[in-house]
């Protein structure tokens, strides 16, 4: 593979191709920098850093203790988070306007740079920077496939972790241990366990529920890599006797999801996001189940566990290629248990390729 830095430069470089002369786009999510430049971001509710980037240059501005950072000469590094310093930078290159996204910014922020800039200043859809994201090149491809590979290892092992007495917490401890021990930098996103009837709740948290005999259990995790991630889930039964509802919904949830993929078997051409949702959803509700799929059959995922395209019955858009996204069928039985099977796929001109694939 070419060289990390020659990545993050064709990065810079495609988003600097719509900058116009006298422009600047100040850049503050801390993903969109990461994304142009490889700055890690480990408190992200924090002003780590800002990417002030004009038509020909790219200045990031971060603190001075930082961690390493991939260095390449297309950008100039300032260790430093100044606003002072930030706008010194914006006139000193004869800005006439700065595009920033007020979403981001926090209320200092932009009582500054309004104050300082006001009519110069602009703000930028917040959708904008993710046309940018939406392909995952090579680089990101790579270390999400890790990201993968990694939590694919995890929940093929972590059965043998099941005994009863254990609970959600402890469960969810042994899983994000096993992931960072395998090389994860950490977890994609709190981890979620659900034993028996918590199953129900799609986003339910690990709590002192002790697992018993003959019990569901769902597992939804992911691991983060070089800051890209990967979303897998998995329902297991504890015991040797699963009941038959449990054996059915299996199968239902199962084919739900072979009927996704399948459908993208030889990629993307002339089906749009909503056709796969509809493949899952469809089937779901022929068997009786449609109110019990309470979400939507996917989303994206890269440096954000949430990004476009969201897999959803209102998603008309076009399927391109070289996406990532998750497809997560699932059926909740209230005061039962949940039933979810989910896996990271990658779309190509060829067809699908399973990220997280045990």
């Amino acid at each position: 593979m070419t060289s990390v830095t020659h990545f993050y430069a064709k990065r810079l470089k495609i988003i600097q191709k719509n900058i116009s002369p006298n422009q600047a786009f100040l850049i503050s999510k801390p993903t969109d920098i990461t994304h142009l430049t490889g700055f890690p971001q480990l408190v992200p509710e924090e002003r780590e850093a800002l990417l002030c980037l004009t038509h020909k240059k790219a200045f990031l501005f971060h603190h001075s203790f930082s961690p390493t950072i991939p260095h390449f000469p297309e950008l100039t590094y300032i260790p430093q988070t100044n606003l002072k310093r930030i706008r010194q930078t914006l006139e000193q290159e004869s800005i006439e306007t700065v595009q920033i996204d007020e979403q981001t910014l926090t209320a200092e922020e932009y009582k500054f740079f309004y104050n300082h800039f006001q009519e110069k200043l602009t703000t930028c859809a917040p959708e904008y920077f993710w046309q940018f994201r939406l392909e995952k090149d090579e680089l990101a491809l790579t270390y999400q496939q890790k990201a993968g590979k990694i939590i694919a290892q995890v929940l093929e092992l972590i059965p043998k972790s099941f005994y009863e007495g254990i609970t959600e917490k402890q469960l969810a401890g042994k899983i994000i241990g096993t992931m960072m021990e395998m090389g994860a930098e950490a977890p994609a996103f709190p981890t979620i366990v659900a034993f028996g009837e918590h199953g129900a709740l799609p986003h339910h948290q690990p709590t002192d529920k002790k697992l018993k005999k003959e019990t569901a259990v769902l597992i939804d995790a992911g691991a983060r890599f070089n800051g890209y991630r990967s979303d897998m889930t998995r329902t297991f039964w504890f015991g040797e006797n699963p009941d038959e509802e449990f054996i059915s919904i299996e199968k239902i949830v199962k084919t739900a999801y072979k009927k996704a993929v399948t459908l993208i078997k030889n990629g993307p051409e002339n089906k749009t996001v909503k056709d796969i949702d509809d493949a899952a959803r469809n089937y779901i509700d022929t068997q009786g189940f449609s109110e019990e799929f309470v979400h939507t059959t996917g989303h994206g995922i890269g440096l954000d566990i949430h990004e476009p395209p969201s897999v959803s019955w209102s998603n008309t858009t076009p399927l391109k290629s070289n996406i990532t996204f998750t497809i997560e069928p699932g059926i909740y039985l209230k005061n039962k248990f949940g039933y979810r099977f989910e896996d990271t796929i990658h779309l190509s001109d060829k067809g699908y390729t399973v990220l997280t694939k045990i």
